[in-house]
Formats: C-alpha cells, sequence, structure tokens
C-alpha cells in the first residue's frame, strides 16, 4: 500500500495496518491528497481497497502496483470524478472498464486475489 501511494506521487502522512488471524489484514495509508485504505478475506480470495486522491496524485499508478503485488489475473477498475459542482451532483462516473493480464507466475497455481478500489478511482482484481 505505501509502495502504491509512492507510486501514485502521493505524499504519505501515516500508515496503519491490523492484521488478523488465522489471516487477512485490514490498513490505511493517509496521505496529503486524502487516503488509501485495504480490507482481506484470502480465504475467499478477495481484497476491498479505496484510493481516494485529489490534486495531482496519479491513480492508475497504484491500480499497477497493487494489481502486480496482488498477481491480479483480471481488474476492474472504475473512475469516479466527485466534488465536481456545488449545486449539481457531486460524483460522476469518468469511465469503467475490465482489465485481464492473462496467466502470471504464482508460487501457488490454487492462490486467489481481489482488488476493488472504490471513491476517486475503483478497481477490482482477480485471480483464478
Amino acid at each position: 500500500m505505501n509502495q502504491a501511494a509512492k507510486a501514485a506521487r502521493t505524499n504519505i502522512v501515516a500508515s496503519v495496518f491490523q492484521p488478523f488471524e488465522p489471516q487477512g489484514v485490514t490498513g490505511v495509508v493517509v496521505v496529503e491528497e486524502s487516503h488509501l485504505s485495504i480490507h482481506t478475506w484470502p480465504e475467499c480470495g478477495y481484497a476491498a481497497v479505496d484510493f481516494f486522491t485529489c490534486g495531482e496524485a496519479i491513480p492508475e499508478m497504484a491500480h499497477r502496483v497493487l494489481s502486480e503485488g496482488l498477481r491480479a489475473e483480471r481488474a476492474e477498475v472504475i473512475f469516479v470524478d466527485r466534488g465536481i459542482s456545488h449545486t449539481g451532483p457531486s460524483m460522476r462516473m469518468r469511465s469503467h472498464s475490465t482489465e485481464h493480464y492473462g496467466e502470471r507466475a504464482y508460487e501457488r497455481a490454487s492462490e486467489h486475489a481481489d482488488l476493488r478500489v472504490s471513491g476517486e478511482t475503483l478497481m477490482a482484481a482477480h485471480r483464478s
């Protein structure tokens, strides 16, 4: 998560992660531009990640680092512009796409991962 925040050219303020037994983690990286958070369910092969940004951050770079780090085979990416109007809607979906990365080298072929990022950028990645 910290590497993703750095790749997105954000300025990290603090990071807190809480591991769970027997597996999983919840964490947040507070950045000057807002935050990134992650909640994982390894037993389901799923992680939900939120990345809220403003300013000159590049959320696509965070997505790349996270999808590679989780070794995803597929990612769903939704960009949402927020705070766009004081009188009209405060959010607007800019784009929604699914990316397929194909087979990647794994230590265990049965591993699964899911990545979902919401807020300004929503991303979901899957491994089968």
